[in-house]
């Protein structure tokens, strides 16, 4: 038993009946128990610190699929008080923009993908290092094909550049994490972005081309002690500013700053 289940949760976990329980990144933890049980040495193992040294994904066993997911990071350089990726990932890396690229030309070509689907917690952080050489390279090579966000992107980083790359290559589902218009709450849980930067994001975004109904943002709701009034003023104030609001419901993780409070309320 493994992956984000055993990490979060390892002494839930170890009543599970599972014979292992294998906490963190499983690609070393798998190869020594493989070689402890049987003696199975694997003839490659990847750097750890370095995400290009990981072979691509097996998607050809996959008949015709009609998306893949990408991975240009693992990790995130912000610690929101109600999010576990700083449990998941303690260290934010990196892969090389150049590296991103020639997996995406490879799935078009071989396989005929035209929709990618990126689910990092922060590709637009330091855009100048992924975002804005990748979505140039997209573009220069004129590629058939659309990129979608469904896990959150990063208000504050979004520029009129940035927004015209981005509408320009072809990313079509985008999302940002915005969580709530209450200035309180939004500087006790990480400081991510404040009402202005997402009056300032969606300005960008609608030069650049895109509609209201194109531009999700994501609210969380049910967090300990917010009310249904604060929630429904997030609501109000993102119809105002012309974006689409989505609804997330809250979840208390164990190891968050927000887990003891959740359970003080629960």
């Amino acid at each position: 038993l493994g992956g984000n289940y055993v990490t979060l949760c390892p002494d839930h976990a170890s009543r599970s009946g599972a014979d292992f329980d294998l906490a963190g990144d499983g690609e070393k933890k798998i190869a020594d128990l493989l070689e402890n049980l049987w003696g199975m040495k694997p003839s490659f193992m990847p750097d750890a610190d370095n995400l290009d040294s990981c072979p691509y994904p097996a998607y050809g066993l996959i008949s015709h699929p009609v998306q893949v997911p990408l991975r240009t990071s693992r990790g995130c350089p912000f610690d929101c008080t109600y999010c576990a990726s700083r449990l998941l990932n303690p260290r934010f890396l990196r892969r090389n923009y150049g590296e991103v690229f020639m997996e995406i030309l490879y799935w078009h070509r071989h396989l005929g993908v035209q929709n990618f689907s990126l689910y990092d917690d922060a590709f637009l952080v330091n855009p100048e290092e992924m975002a804005i050489p990748l979505l140039r390279e997209i573009i220069r090579h004129d590629l058939p094909c659309q990129f979608h966000c469904p896990n959150g992107l990063h208000l504050r980083a979004v520029t009129d550049e940035i927004a015209t790359l981005m509408f320009k290559a072809g990313f079509k589902t985008i999302r940002f994490g915005f969580e709530t218009t209450d200035m309180t709450r939004q500087k006790e849980t990480g400081g991510k972005a404040t009402n202005s930067d997402l009056q300032k994001a969606i300005g960008c975004l609608k030069k650049a081309g895109y509609r209201g109904q194109d531009i999700g943002t994501y609210l969380l709701c049910g967090m300990p002690s917010q009310s249904a009034q604060e929630v429904r003023e997030s609501i109000l104030f993102v119809k105002s500013c012309g974006a689409r609001p989505i609804l997330a419901e809250y979840s208390p993780i164990p190891g968050t700053a927000l887990w003891d409070e959740a359970v003080k309320v629960s």
